[in-house]
């Protein structure tokens, strides 16, 4: 970081030649995502193939587990309840918003740097506050330092 010519802190002009080249690269991914589509109805068979071992429960089984989990049901108490295990159990109530194993591994197979690009986007967040909380704590801090020398007298 470097201060202008206010006296403020900015961010240097090198440092912020990375961000407008992850800019870049969001666009092109957009890009790319809306493309995506089309590329799979021409080319890729599109199959629904599950990942992982098959469950070990029936489709009226995991209908019951999600039934008594909305009403509020342990995943334990769900598991003695209907037989099943509790992993089994654990995998059926997290399938509904994809944080089973089997998706988050799939998910880490085909796209494994969505989770670092999750972490640059909370850390870019920070960075674009980090000179606006400094320059506000400096003001904040040449206001306290006056009225002490006020208070001395």
């Amino acid at each position: 970081m470097e201060t202008n010519e206010a006296g403020d802190y900015v961010w240097k002009a090198s440092f912020v030649y990375g961000d407008e080249w992850y800019d870049k690269y969001k666009e092109l991914l957009r890009k790319w995502n809306k493309f995506v589509p089309d590329y799979n109805a021409m080319v890729a068979v599109t199959s629904e193939r599950n990942v992982g071992r098959p469950l070990a429960a029936s489709e009226a089984q995991c209908d019951h587990v999600r039934e008594l989990r909305e009403q509020g049901m342990s995943l334990r108490g769900i598991a003695e309840e209907t037989s099943l295990g509790l992993n089994t159990v654990r995998t059926i109530v997290s399938k509904k918003n994809g944080t089973d194993r089997t998706s988050i591994k799939y998910l880490s197979r085909i796209d494994p740097d969505r989770a670092r690009m999750r972490m640059w986007e909370a850390k870019r967040q920070q960075r674009n506050a980090l000179p606006k909380r400094i320059n506000e704590l400096l003001k904040t801090n040449n206001k306290l330092i006056k009225e002490a020398k006020g208070l001395g007298r």
